[in-house]
């Protein structure tokens, strides 16, 4: 005779557990997109300086970020201009795995997402040839270093086909950080369940600046990508836009 009622907060519960609840249904990461930008939408001046374009707490919010996801994906060319380590600095949180996406093998032996943990993966395209050492001879180099290598057989990485291998390997969160193309990829595969816009009080104008977002354009404006449950927080003195693509 005790009356039930249920589906109370449902929607925010399924948001605290959005990461498990994506992976136990599809078997695949829940994906989120952080970037950070100018006013103007830049990401970095046209000889690509981007530290830092946010405030030191803007960015210490990004550790604890990156501490509450599986895995950090980002491409080659962030490592060649930013050598970042992408790790979690912040007590008590772990840091996520480094996937980078680099289809020629063009990571250098003494970058410094290869000398600290944890574990850095590396996504090739299969069958690549290079000069000076020898592909075969870095790719051993790399692995007796402990770098795993992920291969795909297509002349361009497919994103949602990276998500269901990573999916295979139990990683149920990622954190895109990466440049224009990465963020314009991301968005076009549809894999990008969640952004994480963060916008400095800063202009830095030109047309050769780098965009948040390259690639194709839309020519319609009712195509454009559009965020729901959209969320504006203050953090420090910049300004935090989140919100889902689904």
């Amino acid at each position: 005779g005790i009356e039930t009622v249920s589906g109370i907060l449902e929607k925010e519960s399924m948001q605290l557990n959005e990461a498990y609840v994506k992976y136990i249904a599809e078997k695949t990461p829940f994906v989120i997109l952080k970037t950070a930008m100018t006013l103007d939408g830049k990401i970095a001046t046209p000889e690509g300086e981007s530290k830092w374009i946010t405030w030191e707490k803007a960015r210490a919010f990004v550790h604890r970020i990156r501490g509450s996801v599986d895995a950090i994906v980002t491409a080659i060319g962030t490592v060649k201009a930013d050598d970042p380590q992408m790790t979690a600095r912040v007590r008590g949180m772990k840091s996520p795995k480094r996937i980078v996406i680099d289809p020629n093998l063009e990571m250098t032996m003494d970058a410094r997402i290869l000398q600290m943990p944890p574990e850095t993966i590396l996504v090739i395209k299969a069958g690549i040839r290079g000069q000076g050492l020898g592909i075969g001879e870095k790719k051993k180099l790399l692995l007796d270093k402990g770098i795993e290598m992920i291969e795909y057989e297509s002349e361009k990485l497919d994103l949602k086909w990276l998500m269901k291998e990573l999916g295979k390997m139990e990683i149920t969160s990622v954190l895109i950080e990466g440049g224009s193309s990465l963020n314009s990829h991301a968005l076009e595969s549809g894999i990008v369940d969640k952004a994480l816009f963060f916008i400095a009080q800063k202009i830095i104008g030109g047309r050769e600046s780098f965009p948040c977002v390259g690639g194709k354009a839309f020519r319609k404006l009712p195509e454009a990508h559009t965020l729901k449950d959209v969320k504006v927080k203050r953090i420090g003195e910049d300004i935090l836009i989140e919100g889902y693509f689904r």
